[in-house]
C-alpha cells in the first residue's frame, strides 16, 4: 500500500473551512507559550478537516508564497503546487486518521517555530498501514491574528 504523508499544518482549518484562525490574546511576556497555546487550539479544528479532504481550506491557511516539502524529498512552492500535492495525496479511496504531538514551539516576532511528531493511519480496501515521521513547521503571523504556514517538512 502506497503511503503519503499530508501535511498537518494543512490541518489549520476551523469548522467554517475558510476562515483563517485569528487569536489575539498574547502576552508580550510569554510569546512562545502564546503561540503555543494558539496553535494548539488551531490544532483542535484541523483533524476533521483534514480528514474531510478539504483542499481548498487547506491550502487557504498557507501563504502565497509557502513551500512544502515532503518526506520523499519533492519540493512544492505556492498554493497551486500545493493544492496540486494534495490532489494526489488525498487519495479519494482511503480513510485517513491523523495524530500531532507538538514537541516544541519557538515564537520570535511574527514568526513561530514547531517541531513534532505525527501519525498517518490510512485504511484501504480493508486494509490498515500507520506511518510515522517527524515534521518542522514555520508559521508567520499576521496583523490579523491569523497564523499562517510559511515552510514546511516531513520525514
Amino acid at each position: 500500500m502506497k503511503s503519503s504523508y499530508v501535511p498537518f499544518a494543512v490541518l489549520t482549518v476551523l469548522s467554517s473551512f475558510a476562515t483563517p484562525i485569528c487569536l489575539s490574546d498574547e502576552s508580550p511576556d510569554r510569546p512562545s507559550a502564546d503561540a503555543r497555546r494558539q496553535l494548539e487550539i488551531i490544532y483542535e479544528h484541523l483533524l476533521p478537516a483534514l480528514e474531510h479532504k478539504n483542499r481548498t481550506a487547506m491550502v487557504s491557511f498557507y501563504t502565497d508564497d509557502a513551500i512544502l516539502r515532503s518526506p520523499d524529498g519533492k519540493k512544492f512552492t505556492g498554493k497551486k503546487e500545493i493544492t496540486e500535492y494534495f490532489a494526489t495525496a488525498l487519495a479519494p479511496d482511503v480513510t485517513n486518521k491523523f495524530a500531532v504531538h507538538m514537541e516544541e514551539v519557538e515564537r520570535h516576532g511574527d514568526i513561530a517555530f514547531e517541531a513534532g511528531d505525527y501519525s498517518l493511519t490510512e485504511e484501504r480496501q480493508g486494509k490498515s498501514e500507520t506511518n510515522k515521521g517527524s515534521y518542522i513547521i514555520i508559521w508567520k503571523h499576521f496583523s490579523n491574528g491569523s497564523w499562517r504556514i510559511y515552510r514546511e517538512i516531513a520525514n
